[in-house]
């Protein structure tokens, strides 16, 4: 990167009203940008995963006869998506990641300052806009996770600086440096739960380039979270078959809030007839819905809908750890999948016993040939089925040990 290399930055005109020392200072803004660049020699966690499950338990799984073999590939590659965020965020882990969502403009860094209490730049543009995650802690704290998976302790004018600052003065976008931001805060109440604020999946009217980019990381990052909150623009309408059509690429198995934004700048009754529209038509839709309401983000409360949104937050707050452990979550797994095969084994293994007593009491002979064949066909079977089960063992206890050293990383 020309700017840090040759190092320019001292060269380009500053207002005399900027505050912001990664701005005034060029050496500082130089070091930042080398950090965030340089390169990370770690390993690839999530890569290594991704590969067990597409080159390894999935043939397997393909082959055997199982109830459910698709719904438990998915749930493989949905965990595989959470370990590439749990790679990079420390403390991820056990939390329920709820994914806050919508078009560009949509309002949800607003509406994620009015619930955190935390301020995210606002009004960022689509080339600026990078996926961040508040979580609780006791103390506060910011970090960038870098394209090249460095961990960069950021503080609050570092975040204005890669967020807005530096694309406005130098027309340098930050957002294909980084993948995400993480802000660490005591204001945020709710301590297992990690807020997860994505880019808008469409993109604004006067900009060409990095749609597509935006589009594919809000999908990736919003697969990857347990719960959603989607945002409607009150202001430009109900919720489009935009939204739709992408909500049904998430393969979403747990509720969605719809919240219709900007509605303290609308009348109540106009409100009310967005609301209930929005309703029709997620119902017709048959997407999972916890509920709709309308929020001032402004003020911080709920216009139509009072109680809805801390209700849902209590209700993701106080399910199970346990259901959102990702070693857990990969043990219940190749439990079911071990049951399967091993109720496979058994079942085949009494086909044979019943086999050899009609060869034992058979005095037909031509009834002999097609039970030997069966015989054979049943009695081969077994010990593919007994070492099917012994290499998914063995690749899930790769997958765990994978899930461990990520763990022991993150300390």
């Amino acid at each position: 990167m020309a700017l840090y290399e040759n190092e320019t930055m001292a060269d380009i005109p500053l207002s005399d009203d900027c505050k912001n020392p990664y701005l005034n200072e060029p050496q500082m803004g130089i070091e930042l940008i080398k950090s965030i660049v340089s390169p990370h020699k770690g390993h690839n966690h999530a890569h290594v995963y991704e590969n067990i499950i597409e080159n390894k338990i999935f043939p397997i799984i393909a082959e055997l006869k199982l109830e459910n073999g698709l719904e438990l590939y998915k749930n493989l590659v949905k965990i595989g998506n959470k370990l590439n965020e749990h790679q990079k965020i420390k403390l991820l882990n056990g939390k329920k990641v709820l994914g806050i969502g919508g078009q560009f403009s949509a309002g949800k860094s607003l509406f994620i300052n009015s619930i955190t209490n935390v301020k995210l730049p606002v009004g960022q543009r689509p080339t600026t806009s990078i996926a961040t995650y508040i979580l609780n802690a006791e103390e506060k704290s910011n970090m960038a996770i870098s394209e090249t998976d460095n961990i960069i302790k950021l503080d609050d004018d570092a975040v204005d600086a890669i967020t807005h600052e530096f694309d406005e003065k130098y027309n340098i976008g930050f957002s294909k440096l980084i993948q995400n931001l993480v802000v660490y805060t005591p204001m945020f109440s709710y301590p297992n739960i990690a807020i997860l604020d994505t880019p808008g999946y469409s993109k604004a009217e006067n900009y060409k380039i990095g749609n597509n980019t935006d589009r594919e990381l809000a999908r990736q990052q919003l697969k990857a979270s347990d719960f959603i909150i989607w945002l409607v623009d009150g202001e430009k309408g109900v919720i489009d078959e935009n939204d739709i059509k992408f909500l049904s690429t998430l393969n979403l198995d747990t509720e969605i809030l719809v919240v219709i934004t900007k509605a303290d700048l609308m009348l109540y009754d106009d409100v009310l007839k967005k609301l209930e529209h929005t309703k029709e038509i997620i119902k017709n839709a048959n997407i999972n819905v916890f509920d709709v309401i309308a929020y001032n983000s402004m003020h911080g409360n709920t216009i139509i809908g009072e109680g809805v949104l801390e209700k849902y937050f209590s209700k993701i707050n106080k399910k199970s750890d346990a259901d959102f452990d990702i070693s857990k979550q990969i043990e219940k797994i190749r439990k079911n999948i071990d049951n399967q095969v091993q109720a496979q084994i058994d079942s085949e293994a009494g086909k044979l016993n019943a086999l050899e007593n009609i060869l034992a009491s058979s005095v037909n002979s031509s009834h002999i040939y097609p039970v030997v064949k069966e015989y054979g066909k049943v009695n081969h079977s077994i010990p593919e089925l007994k070492s099917d089960k012994e290499k998914l063992n063995k690749y899930f206890k790769e997958l765990k040990k994978i899930v461990a050293e990520l763990k022991e990383g993150s300390e």
